[in-house]
């Protein structure tokens, strides 16, 4: 971090926090005016990854100009005027975050990672100031390093109280977090919220916790290698062979710097790969890439290694990596050296495999887990909270697909699969009014519970069916609960076939079923349904095929051992409901059947 006269090389005017043409403003004693808010016009792709949400495209956000209270501009300027010394509050440090953003766009050079940035962000911009950060990317991992760092803290429930305050308030406006007049109005919100009274002490100030983080230190080049064994010569070896990647994938360090290297190998020559491309291939193969220009991947793979805490167990690989790499070693001797690191071999942790070093990468996975929100909507996306039953499905379709470099699932609405999810339709005689509804006026679907996501979402899909239905006034009008029953059934014979294909996911399935009696899980929906639907031919074909029984018993063995396979023994002998056994049958009928349609 540099002092403020010394402007980041990053320039730009992607966005400004300023009054909007038209609108009223209130004065600033400090000279200027009240900032409204940021508005956007050059939309920024930000992702917030992880195997437990998904995101579908939405279109910009409205910035609804109104007319600013006296109270709102008041809260402002009180947060403004409170003591910026050793102990200052949350809530004063995103009054002057939100300002000193606003300040520099009326000086007319500002970086252009700023149309990024979040309500967290704004925080760490207002507590350190006068200091700035040399670029995004330092910003980033300072951010995330100093959030991880108050996690320690007794101050770690108002971040929680914070991040609450911005998802309620942008739900109760219907508008993004990050749009203007959400921005503006969370000053006033989080100082009714009592976050002006809890002050900050300087030892947890930026400052003062990152004096000695990891990401100011630099990445280590000097760490003595372990001496390379036979043994790790020929796993290197036999992995240098072969760069395919293996399914299903066992989440180690390995696999996934195999699955780097395979991407890699689409672009350079593998005989040009060498030790230097190890730290990119683990960044491509670890986090969400697929949109970054070929040219960035270098800087943000040293920047994404920068920021990962001291105590992940890739720290001792990417040490290594980086020793190799400065020793120029080929290829297999630097993999002979990985292989004896314990490491190197271990599942990678979740948090290590997402991209945080950028503005906009921390909010939404702190809103869900600290507010237990379903949603949070930026200017970029909707983002989803999903089930524990979604987010099985999810890790085992990661697990079982040829990597892209691209480790998200998309919900309908994503370009890249609207093909797909138009055969689907087909497929299943989706009504007219609900493929258009989707494919022409990108209204989203329901649920597979008939709810919606957000008052916004209903709103536009139930305008979309009454403009179909009202157009087409000699056409029956679509049955919602019909259309349901078709997209439900389509989703339990995939999640089913998932299973049988995936049987570590398919003891996890068992195991969901069984510790959510009531159904509450709406991930499982459409397996739950198919399971119920076919109970009574299953349980027949449980009695009289002896055949069928076999095939049952053995799937019940494979899904849970010895205990769940005298569960559907004893199931076929009495007349008592049982939810997990009928899921078993379910799927060995569909294992039988060997269905020519997925419907």
């Amino acid at each position: 971090m540099t002092d403020i006269p010394e402007r980041g090389s990053e320039r730009g005017h992607a966005s400004y926090y300023s009054v909007q043409r038209g609108e009223p403003t209130h004065s600033d004693p400090a000279g200027g005016t009240v900032p409204v808010g940021k508005a956007s016009h050059a939309r920024q792709k930000r992702r917030a990854n992880s195997n437990s949400e998904s995101s579908s495209r939405v279109p910009e956000a409205d910035s609804h100009p109104r007319v600013i209270s006296e109270s709102e501009a008041a809260a402002l300027l009180r947060l403004l005027s409170e003591n910026r010394g050793s102990k200052q509050s949350l809530a004063s440090a995103y009054a002057w975050g939100y300002t000193i953003v606003h300040k520099a766009v009326e000086e007319g050079e500002y970086p252009e990672w700023y149309d990024s940035l979040d309500p967290l962000d704004l925080i760490l911009l207002g507590i350190v100031y006068p200091k700035e950060f040399a670029d995004s990317k330092e910003f980033g991992n300072a951010r995330t390093a100093w959030l991880r760092e108050l996690r320690k803290t007794p101050h770690w429930p108002s971040v929680g109280k914070f991040v609450s305050e911005a998802v309620d308030l942008s739900s109760e406006l219907d508008l993004p977090v990050d749009n203007p007049q959400v921005l503006f109005d969370l000053n006033a919100r989080i100082e009714n919220a009592g976050l002006a009274h809890k002050r900050l002490p300087k030892a947890v100030h930026p400052g003062t916790l990152l004096a000695s983080a990891r990401f100011l230190r630099g990445l280590r080049t000097d760490m003595p290698l372990p001496p390379a064994t036979s043994e790790s010569l020929l796993q290197a070896e036999r992995f240098a062979a072969n760069l395919e990647p293996s399914f299903p994938q066992d989440g180690s360090c390995a696999e996934l710097l195999r699955n780097g290297l395979f991407l890699l190998s689409r672009i350079i020559a593998p005989a040009d790969t060498d030790s230097t491309f190890l730290l990119i291939a683990l960044y491509i193969s670890l986090t969400d890439s697929n949109d970054v220009p070929l040219d960035e991947i270098p800087e943000r793979a040293h920047a994404w290694a920068l920021g990962l805490p001291d105590e992940s167990s890739l720290i001792i690989v990417i040490d290594a990596i980086n020793a190799c790499a400065a020793q120029d070693l080929p290829l297999i001797t630097a993999l002979s050296h990985l292989f004896v690191v314990p490491e190197f071999t271990h599942q990678v942790d979740r948090e290590d495999r997402r991209w945080h070093s950028a503005p906009g990468t921390d909010f939404v996975p702190l809103a869900f887990e600290l507010g237990g929100h379903d949603h949070v909507n930026t200017r970029s996306s909707r983002t989803y909270r999903l089930s524990p039953g979604g987010s099985a499905i999810v890790a085992s379709v990661l697990r079982n697909k040829a990597p892209t470099g691209a480790d998200t699932i998309e919900p309908p609405g994503h370009e890249d699969n609207v093909d797909d999810w138009v055969k689907m339709f087909d497929l299943i005689g989706l009504h007219p009014a609900w493929k258009k509804a989707w494919l022409d006026e990108n209204a989203p679907l329901p649920r597979l519970d008939g709810t919606f996501r957000d008052r916004a979402g209903e709103r536009d899909w139930h305008a979309a069916i009454e403009r179909y239905i009202r157009a087409h006034p000699d056409e029956d009008p679509p049955d919602a609960e019909e259309e349901l029953r078709k997209l439900r059934r389509y989703d339990g014979i995939m999640v089913m076939k998932q299973a049988l294909a995936d049987e570590a996911f398919a003891a996890e399935l068992v195991d969901l079923v069984a510790d959510d009696p009531l159904g509450e899980d709406y991930g499982l929906i459409g397996i739950r349904e198919l399971a119920y639907d076919l109970g009574a031919l299953t349980t027949d074909l449980l009695a009289d095929e002896p055949e069928f029984e076999d095939q049952a018993l053995t799937l019940a063995f494979k899904w849970g051992g010895p205990e769940l396979r005298d569960r559907v023994a004893e199931y076929s002998e009495t007349d008592a409901e049982d939810e997990v056994a009928t899921l078993v049958l379910a799927g060995a009928y569909v294992q039988q059947a060997s269905l020519k349609s997925p419907i």
